[in-house]
């Protein structure tokens, strides 16, 4: 797939790697050691057409450099996630709404509608979840939001998730900063 975040210069191939979550972690686009790693796909998400699709494409990348808890917007040498930690920053979040991710079988629009830090201990990250699963993650996300979206998402919407990592509870490695979004038509006007 492919992935690129407006206002962002998160602009990226996307791997999956169906054996193993964690298999690219400190592996670049080469394949060789890389601290930076690449944008991957948890290793249950369906991709293919919009149909067979998971409802919830969840993809992880690094960020080294942008970690604390009051994060810069962006700086030229950011890669990979670096630059997700912006959307902490209302004025940056209301201006850069969506998300564009593509795979082999289409290009899809996700309008962001939450933005959270959180332990790895809350489950915001199941391809498929059950309509239990869902109800319950959708509580703990929107608890978690730092801003308020005004937009709907009900089980069955496909829905992308970014997470990062993030040191804004300290020094544990146990935190992510995530950034949710519900698959909207292309052309859909920001929520103001």
């Amino acid at each position: 797939g492919w992935l690129y975040i407006q206002g962002t210069n998160i602009n990226y191939p996307v791997i999956f790697y169906p054996q193993d979550s964690f298999h690219y972690v400190s592996l670049g686009y080469d394949k060789q050691y890389s601290k930076n790693g690449v944008i991957y796909a948890e290793s249950t998400t369906k991709t293919g057409s919009l149909k067979d699709m998971s409802l919830n494409t969840v993809l992880y990348g690094h960020n080294w450099t942008n970690v604390s808890a009051t994060p810069r917007l962006a700086t030229a040498t950011d890669v990979m996630f670096a630059q997700l930690p912006a959307f902490h920053y209302l004025d940056f979040a209301t201006q850069n709404q969506f998300i564009h991710y593509a795979n082999e079988d289409g290009a899809y629009v996700f309008q962001v509608f939450a933005v959270f830090y959180t332990e790895v201990s809350f489950i915001y990250y199941r391809p498929d979840p059950t309509k239990e699963q869902f109800d319950e993650m959708m509580s703990g996300v929107r608890a978690r939001s730092i801003h308020n979206y005004d937009l709907d998402v009900e089980y069955g919407d496909k829905m992308i998730t970014l997470s990062t990592c993030t040191r804004a509870f300290g020094k544990s490695a146990d935190q992510r900063f995530v950034v949710m979004g519900k698959m909207v038509p292309s052309g859909t006007q920001p929520v103001t």
